[in-house]
């Protein structure tokens, strides 16, 4: 009997020790769970967000593990903790995967930053044979992301419009605006906006920055420019109008910026179509004939009075006289004009003198002797203001000669 028993024990101490070696061995090959987060945008608010969180992990293990008292911590980069999820366990087989869910709103927390951490945390539980376990003490950080709060983000739908102001010797004000549409279901916010003018996509011909403001969700919020652009714009060419800045948006606390650029080309339009405002060109020529020893001294003065606000100056101007009898027109005389005072700098004033010989009235045939009019033809271009764009002038005036003596 004693015999028998010493038997039994020595079997139960081989079984023991085999056991334990067998143990100690899948303990050491004992490898943790692979984990994987995945993070669904289910709702998306100012200040808030709702996550589907999915905690996925697979069992490389040939033995069963549990995960108990599992938790999720959401930090940003300054370790600030934005969200704490508890996430029902269970155990997972040995070589199996297994998810596990859960759902939970989180504020950011005017986080600027572009990452989070998500830190899982638990126990896991390992059990042998129904009597023997180990608990080990887990805790892995895995960072990712934001950019899936932004893959729903809509841009703000923008449209440009401009119309001219009045013109002055400045130039001619654009007014800009900029419309822009918001079609998410959150605020977005616009900072500072820079506005610029090309002429021919070349030349910058002016700048302006504005200042932005809330777009709320499904509204049209307008901002508005004026900028100067200058007379020599107007010689040619198209005129580009640029505006960019910077698109905010906040969601679940997190600030993020898109930048935006947008711009609009027109032809540019002549400036005839600015100068007048509408009012008529008055134009006057005056004339005086006087006996000089070598002919009649004609003095022809060329008045135009400028309705605009722009200047203009007279060049190239030439006078012709021309002697009228019936059918007969002949030209008697002819020079250049020049500059003279007038009593508003608004009009412009050119004279000239012009001596015709008496030969001239003493012809034989058909126009001699004292015409029955003169006629005076001036020919030229008015200058505007310094661009290059000039108007042609060509005016006539029929008068009888009286000539004083």
């Amino acid at each position: 009997m004693r015999k028998k028993l010493t038997i039994i024990l020595t079997i139960f101490l081989l079984l023991n020790i085999l056991l334990s070696a067998f143990l100690i061995m899948d303990f050491k090959s004992f490898k943790l769970p692979i984990f994987d987060v995945h993070l669904e945008v289910l709702d998306i608010q100012s200040e808030s967000v709702t996550l589907e969180i999915s905690v996925e992990m697979e069992n490389t293990n040939s033995f069963s593990v549990a995960i108990t008292n599992l938790d999720v911590d959401i930090q940003t980069d300054q370790e600030n903790v934005v969200g704490s999820i508890n996430v029902k366990g269970g155990e997972i087989p040995g070589g199996e995967i297994k998810t596990f869910n859960t759902i939970s709103k989180i504020n950011l927390e005017d986080y600027e930053a572009g990452l989070i951490t998500s830190r899982i945390r638990g126990d896991l539980k390992i059990d042998f044979l129904g009597f023997l376990t180990k608990t080990i003490p887990m805790d892995i950080s895995i960072t990712s992301a934001l950019d899936l709060l932004f893959n729903n983000v809509l841009a703000p739908e923008i449209s440009i419009h401009t119309e001219f102001g009045d013109i002055d010797s400045q130039g001619v004000p654009l007014n800009i605006d900029l419309d822009f549409r918001n079609p998410n279901t959150f605020s977005l916010y616009i900072n500072d906006l820079d506005i610029y003018t090309y002429h021919d996509n070349a030349n910058e011909t002016a700048h302006v920055t504005i200042e932005g403001g809330p777009i709320e969700p499904g509204n049209v919020t307008q901002f508005s420019a004026s900028v100067i652009i200058g007379l020599n714009t107007f010689d040619y060419g198209t005129l580009k109008v640029s505006a960019g800045g910077e698109v905010g948006v906040k969601i679940a606390g997190f600030r993020h910026f898109m930048p935006f650029s947008v711009e609009a080309s027109m032809e540019v339009p002549r400036i005839g179509e600015f100068i007048f405002n509408d009012e008529p060109l008055d134009i006057s020529i005056m004339v005086d004939f006087n006996t000089v020893p070598l002919g009649v001294k004609t003095i022809v003065v060329l008045e135009i009075y400028n309705p605009g606000n722009v200047d203009f100056y007279a060049n190239d101007m030439m006078c012709f006289v021309y002697k009228i009898d019936g059918d007969s027109k002949i030209l008697v005389g002819q020079d250049e004009m020049y500059s003279c005072e007038t009593n508003s700098e608004k009009d412009v004033c050119v004279r000239t003198e012009i001596i015709i010989p008496y030969s001239e009235f003493a012809t034989e045939g058909e126009g001699q002797g004292v015409p029955e009019w003169f006629l005076i033809s001036i020919i030229g271009e008015l200058q505007i203001g310094t661009t290059n764009q000039m108007l042609p002038l060509e005016v006539d005036g029929y008068y009888i000669p009286m000539i004083v003596t």
